[in-house]
Formats: structure tokens, sequence, C-alpha cells
């Protein structure tokens, strides 16, 4: 089984994400079920960590890192894969209609 680790970034955009469903939405049901999903995504990663498609920009410009996707409800998670040390890092989480590539490395 592979590890998963959130990045810094990650965590905060999920944070920004919950604080939004609460606060625009006033719907705590669905940030608790959107935070519920974070984490089954988190067990099937660390089980099947290949199981995302491989994002290709559609600009075809290389990225410094190779990112796998995964959706979550409205929103696509981003990671890498240290296969060497079996090891998933949940990069980035952005809604449907973000401009991805202008915020991927």
């Amino acid at each position: 089984m592979f590890k998963v680790f959130q990045t810094k970034t990650m965590q905060s955009q999920i944070d920004s994400v919950v604080d939004y469903i609460i606060e625009e939405f006033g719907n705590i049901d669905f940030a608790i079920e959107f935070l519920q999903e974070i984490n089954e995504l988190i067990d099937m990663l660390s089980k099947y960590p290949k199981s995302g498609i491989i994002y290709e920009p559609l600009s075809g410009e290389l990225l410094k890192f190779t990112y796998r996707l995964r959706k979550v409800k409205n929103y696509k998670v981003f990671y890498t894969l240290d296969e060497e040390n079996q090891i998933v890092y949940l990069a980035y989480i952005f809604h449907q209609k973000q401009n991805i590539e202008e915020q991927l490395e």
C-alpha cells in the first residue's frame, strides 16, 4: 500500500472549499459529504495509486511534474506519485470551471 500525503497547498484549498460551501450555501451536510469523499479518495489511492488519469495540458506544454487526476464532486484533484518510496502526494484541488493550466507548475 502507498502512503498518501497532502501538500500544504492542498490542505489550504480543501479548507477553502469547505468554507465556501458553508458560507455561500449554508450547507454543512454537503461540506461533510465533500470531506468524506476526499477521505474515500485517500483510501482508494493508497490501494490503487495509478487509478487516476494522467493529466495532459491542452497547451501541450510540459509541466514540472506528471500529475494524475481524480474527480470529487465538481472538483478535480491532482496528485503525483513517488513509486520508489510508494507515496502519493495530493497536490491541488480545483473547481472544474477554473482555468487549471494557469495554476499548475
